[in-house]
């Protein structure tokens, strides 16, 4: 007689991983869908290297919606604002020094660092993060998930 195959046991995954990669994908799809657009009618252009940050940056907000759900939405926008400046940077190393792309230089702006990012625009992060908490908040109604009690 023939072994039988059982899949759980070659690929020992959480049940219900589809479920979580899936809604993890969405998330992602949605931010970087919505940054590319804004960024569109910001700039009237866009590059796909903002959908890629876009989407991190995105996901970012969303874990930060779902594990510090019972912080002040004022402090949950400060940590948003912060989360979209390091991501902006780090792919702006990537993508602008690194790779030499020159999707955009902030070198003319106030308070830059290396023309990856500066001040005003985290300021414009953090206004963009009251839109993206409520998004947050409407993703996790979809997915029904239970959050403890917030501000």
């Amino acid at each position: 007689m023939l072994p039988s195959f059982n899949p759980p046991d070659i690929l020992p995954l959480p049940p219900h991983w589809t479920v979580r990669l899936s809604r993890s994908l969405f998330v992602f799809s949605s931010g970087g869908a919505l940054y590319f657009f804004i960024e569109i009618l910001w700039r009237g252009y866009s590059h796909f290297s903002m959908f890629l940050c876009g989407g991190l940056c995105f996901s970012g907000i969303y874990l930060i919606h779902r594990i510090c759900c019972a912080v002040p939405r004022p402090l949950r926008w400060l940590y948003g604002a912060v989360l979209i400046t390091v991501v902006e940077f780090w792919c702006g190393v990537i993508v602008n020094l690194l790779l030499g792309w020159n999707v955009w230089n902030y070198t003319a702006l106030p308070l830059n660092l290396l023309g990856q990012v500066c001040l005003p625009f985290t300021l414009i992060w953090f206004l963009l993060c009251i839109p993206a908490d409520m998004i947050c908040g409407l993703f996790c109604r979809l997915f029904r998930i239970e959050l403890p009690q917030k501000y």
